[in-house]
């Protein structure tokens, strides 16, 4: 093995396990199908970039990694391959075949050796009867609840702010700009990302870390078609591009101006909008439990331990003059445990496990809490923000 396959080997690896990614039904750890389709590959090429994007390319769209992260580990070359690879579609391009056909045509402009790899993944999943029955990775289930179903308003919802409110200025130099000069208004502003200017039009952007030469253009980096949003696009699509990127850049009145950075989402508006929604669901659980657990029946389902904690806090309440009904003292995780526990419900709200909905519970929870408690979210809870959000998009909860 090279020392390049190696290293992707290495890094597709240690960010799957970040998330603890599994493979569906078999429970196995993912490297072992990442593995499985660089093996294929090298049946077939001595390319050491092509099974190096063997190893990679699924960590775009699954993990916290970026397409300018792999860049910079593993060069241009792999990356564009891994692009290629890498659906471009937004949740607000439309249902679910809408955007597969837009991944299509993405795919169909795709290089010779992009395909290639597919064809020996799908080749991996053709014999594979575990991965036949695949339809998407366990972590990225997300509770499916009655009172989300308002399609009008979900979509008012999703359009509270947009990237336009989310987003930063975008510095912009032209192209034939000294280095030392782009170098020092970049210090001067605290800003690392900037974009170049041919002609007086932009064509693409420059990071700090990667100026080189006498002029900034000629560290300029293109634009990718999924990169680029309207100032009127969703959070929803500004955090489906940060999936891929380390920065989603913003097109306002018709020029590339904004920029976005997954930090960006510890701002103010994007806390209060996160924390909406998990407050809807949340009330979401409680109404289902009073549908499926009346008369206080739910009291039945939970261990004497956690029932005497909230009744302990129903009585402070009370001492408190802060009168409410006991159910809603219940705790997120215990609200969650009454419902998991019978398997109809289990499934009613989208899984095939109680493993399954702790672990998303857990996640919920905890990023509620970091909500509350002014906490950094962008480093703590990153993925499941990302999973979170791109589940609600597309109509699953």
């Amino acid at each position: 093995m090279s020392g390049l396959v190696k290293q992707a080997e290495e890094f597709a690896t240690k960010e799957h396990q970040r998330i603890n990614h599994v493979r569906k039904y078999s429970n196995l750890p993912y490297q072992t199908h990442l593995q499985a389709v660089s093996k294929l590959v090298a049946t077939v090429t001595e390319d050491e970039k092509m099974i190096a994007a063997a190893w990679l390319h699924d960590t775009v769209e699954d993990t916290p990694a970026t397409l300018g992260g792999i860049g910079n580990a593993f060069g241009e070359q792999i990356a564009e391959l891994v692009e290629e690879l890498t659906d471009i579609s937004k949740p607000s391009d439309g249902n679910r075949a809408a955007r597969k056909e837009i991944d299509r045509q993405h795919l169909a402009t795709a290089s010779h050796r992009a395909k290639k790899l597919l064809d020996k993944s799908r080749e991996k999943s053709a014999i594979d009867p575990l991965a036949q029955r695949h339809i998407e990775p366990v972590n990225n289930r997300i509770i499916n609840l009655p009172g989300f179903s308002d399609t009008n308003f979900k979509n008012k919802y999703f359009q509270l702010f947009t990237a336009r409110d989310i987003a930063e200025s975008l510095l912009s130099f032209d192209s034939d700009t000294q280095i030392k000069k782009v170098d020092k208004v970049f210090n001067y502003h605290r800003q690392s990302v900037a974009s170049i200017r041919i002609n007086g039009r932009v064509q693409g952007f420059v990071k700090q870390e990667n100026l080189k030469g006498k002029i900034c253009g000629e560290s300029m980096r293109h634009f990718t078609q999924d990169q680029v949003l309207r100032g009127t696009s969703s959070s929803s699509d500004v955090i489906h591009v940060l999936t891929r990127h380390e920065y989603c850049f913003v097109n306002i009145f018709g020029d590339v101006s904004g920029v976005v950075s997954r930090e960006d989402i510890n701002k103010p508006q994007v806390r209060m909008w996160l924390f909406g929604l998990i407050a809807m669901i949340k009330t979401a659980l409680t109404q289902l439990i009073e549908k499926v657990y009346p008369e206080e029946i739910w009291k039945s389902v939970m261990s004497k331990g956690r029932l005497e904690k909230t009744e302990n806090i129903w009585h402070e309440r009370k001492r408190r003059n802060l009168h409410c009904k006991l159910i809603k003292c219940l705790q997120f995780s215990d609200k969650a445990g009454i419902l998991i526990s019978d398997k109809k419900i289990l499934t009613q709200m989208g899984f095939e496990a109680g493993k399954q909905a702790k672990k998303v519970i857990k996640e919920l929870e905890s990023l509620r809490n970091h909500l509350a408690h002014s906490q950094d979210i962008e480093s703590h809870d990153w993925v499941p923000i990302a999973r979170f959000v791109n589940r609600l998009s597309e109509n699953i909860i």
